[in-house]
């Protein structure tokens, strides 16, 4: 078991043999993460997790006029969509 952690006492990622776990933390609390192989490196992923939250959560989500930050519907956006998309651009994304 590796764990590898950022300027924070949270981990960015647990690595297993068979695993790794990615995981971004936002300042607010919130936590997206990605389940991959423990062969894969693990630098595009990170940059993935950034983009996904940065760029997709902020534009589909947060910027919504139906977004309530205190339950975030991402049903009435095309977070869902957008994030598939992202993901299987990815080489790593299997």
């Amino acid at each position: 078991l590796t764990m590898a952690f950022s300027s924070t006492t949270m981990p960015h990622s647990v690595q297993t043999e068979a695993s790794t776990l990615h995981n971004y933390e936002t300042a607010s609390g919130l936590r997206f993460v990605i389940y991959t192989e423990s062969n894969k490196n693990s630098k595009p992923v990170r940059a993935a997790l950034h983009h996904i939250y940065h760029e997709l959560w902020i534009q589909c989500v947060t910027q919504s006029p139906l977004y309530n930050p205190t339950k975030p519907n991402v049903n009435d956006t095309n977070f869902e969509q957008q994030l598939h998309e992202f993901l299987k651009a990815q080489p790593w994304f299997a």
